[in-house]
């Protein structure tokens, strides 16, 4: 009986595993708490209503909306797409689920395709509903935002939480228990995130020594979190950094800026050519795309029973 109603549910169609998994977490409410969360706290800093950046208000206008967004998405929409994928396999395999689902006509890899698509087209969804409303309502404030700029973000965005979906799913590929998964994907959010820099420098430095300012800039780029915050402040007009575009507005007229803040003032021979800000693109996509094809050649050779 068990394996007739999952027949019904997943080979109606070919994509119908996609719109099963679209539809599932589109209705959770746990779910709309990504959208009115970071909705209201964009907003509110876009507005003077709280954690508003006076003088990157300033210095932004109608940018601002943009750099408020880039702000607490950068931590709320990684930390959403974890908590949306972590499970993702191990669900299905713990359950017993994923050995049934596999007798239908779905391949492993069609399966993790389209469990992957399920999830992104939903977390997609959310994102582009959140991000138009907000810049629609900031708009009655600071004006519209620069069109291109707006809509380069929103692209930007939408593959930055992508990544953290791919990274969460490729962990559930790997590990047995969404526990397991959660143990592993929250060290590396913060570990890579705001933790970064200290992370490598306390790993690196004792073995090489003092490392070099543009190479340690790069390796600050490598990571997801820090490539998104460089690819955004580019795509927003703001000046090459791997901060906050919220710290970057505020320092834009200051006399003295540090380093990390805005790179490129700091180093004396121009900026490298491996520190441009069109190569944070790649850099997100290298993590779309590779952590997931070589977690997939071990998937598809284990045991699922």
């Amino acid at each position: 009986m068990k394996d007739h109603r999952l027949d019904r549910m997943y080979s109606k169609t070919r994509l119908a595993l996609v719109k099963k998994q679209f539809s599932t977490y589109i209705t959770k409410y746990r779910y709309w708490l990504f959208p009115v969360v970071l909705f209201g706290l964009a907003v509110a800093s876009s507005t003077e209503l709280a954690f508003s950046y006076v003088e990157a208000k300033q210095n932004l206008g109608s940018r601002y909306p943009i750099v408020a967004f880039q702000w607490f998405l950068s931590i709320i929409g990684g930390f959403t797409a974890i908590f949306a994928g972590y499970a993702s396999v191990t669900a299905d395999r713990n359950t017993g689920r994923l050995p049934l689902i596999l007798k239908l006509p779905y391949s492993r890899n069609e399966y993790l395709l389209q469990k992957f698509l399920g999830h992104a087209s939903a977390l997609s969804a959310l994102l582009l509903l959140v991000l138009s409303c907000g810049f629609l309502v900031c708009s009655f404030v600071l004006g519209p935002p620069p069109i291109l700029a707006a809509l380069a973000f929103i692209a930007v965005s939408v593959l930055y939480i992508l990544v953290w979906l791919s990274l969460a799913m490729t962990v559930s590929m790997l590990v047995k228990t969404g526990r397991r998964a959660v143990a592993v994907l929250i060290p590396v959010f913060i570990g890579t995130g705001m933790l970064w820099r200290m992370t490598f420098t306390s790993i690196l430095t004792p073995i090489f020594g003092e490392i070099p300012q543009t190479i340690s800039l790069l390796i600050t780029r490598l990571v997801p979190f820090r490539a998104y915050l460089v690819a955004t402040n580019w795509l927003t007009g703001l000046p090459n950094s791997h901060s906050y575009g919220t710290s970057v507005g505020q320092d834009l007229n200051a006399e003295f800026v540090s380093y990390s803040t805005i790179v490129p003032l700091e180093l004396s021979n121009g900026v490298p050519w491996y520190l441009n800000e069109w190569l944070t693109i790649p850099i997100l996509l290298f993590w779309l795309v590779v952590p997931p094809l070589v977690a997939t050649r071990r998937f598809n050779a284990v045991d699922l029973v």
